[in-house]
C-alpha cells in the first residue's frame, strides 16, 4: 500500500475551529480557552489599477483568496462566538506576515518562522 500525505491546509488552514468544537463536545461544562498560532501569511496586495488586472493576476488573487478563506472564516466564527459569550479574552489568534513560501519546509525556513514568532513574543 502506498502512503499518501496530505497537507492540513487542504482540509483546514486554521484548525482552531475544529479544536473548539471537539473541546466543547468532550468538555461540556469546562471553560475553553484557545491560543492559535498561524504559520504566517503573505502580505495582501490589493489591485491598484483595474486595467492591470489580467488573467495571471486573477489566478494569483483567486489562489490567495481560496487558501485564506478557511482561515479567516474560522477566526471570524470563533471571535464572534467568544464575544457573544462575553469571553473575548479566552480566544487569541496570532498571525504574522512572513515571506516564507508555504511549500518550502526546509529547516532554514522552519527556523526563520520560529525566530519570527520568538521575536514577536519578546516584543510584546
Amino acid at each position: 500500500m502506498r502512503e499518501v500525505q496530505i497537507d492540513g491546509g487542504i482540509i483546514c488552514n486554521n484548525p482552531a475551529l475544529y479544536a473548539y468544537q471537539l473541546a466543547t463536545m468532550f468538555n461540556k461544562h469546562q471553560k475553553t480557552r484557545i491560543l492559535t498560532l498561524g504559520t504566517g501569511e503573505k502580505p495582501f496586495n490589493p489591485v491598484e489599477n483595474k486595467h492591470d488586472y489580467d488573467k495571471k493576476a486573477f489566478g494569483t488573487y483567486k489562489d490567495e483568496f481560496m487558501m485564506n478563506m478557511d482561515t479567516y472564516s474560522a477566526d471570524y466564527y470563533l471571535r464572534q462566538n467568544f464575544h457573544a459569550e462575553n469571553r473575548v479574552g479566552d480566544y487569541l489568534r496570532i498571525q504574522k506576515e512572513v515571506r516564507i513560501p508555504m511549500d518550502d519546509i526546509s529547516q532554514s525556513n522552519i527556523d526563520l518562522l520560529q525566530s519570527t514568532y520568538d521575536q514577536m513574543y519578546l516584543d510584546s
